[in-house]
């Protein structure tokens, strides 16, 4: 058996495609509280695996206070950033 266990993109019916979580082969979609069970003739696609998830706000501003920081570090140095000089 192939292990799908995860988050992933499907269709089902052949619609756009919504986000589920697959465990042991029962298929989690949102707003259903209960599975459905996966086989390749349910009406079920599996389409990408979910690989990228997004970053919370908090890790957002953490990242954009890291960017900051080395950004002031390099304007001390004399590398600006947001502009290009051309000669």
């Amino acid at each position: 058996m192939i292990d799908n266990d995860g988050l992933w993109w499907i269709s089902v019916g052949g619609n756009k495609c919504e986000p589920a979580r697959v465990e042991h082969g029962i298929v989690f979609t949102i707003g259903c509280q209960d599975g459905t069970e996966w086989t390749n003739d349910c009406g079920i696609e599996l389409v990408e695996r979910i690989t990228d998830i997004p970053d919370t706000p908090k890790e957002k501003l953490r990242k954009r206070r890291i960017w900051e920081k080395q950004r002031e570090q390099d304007e001390k140095r004399g590398i600006h950033h947001g502009y290009r000089r051309f000669e």
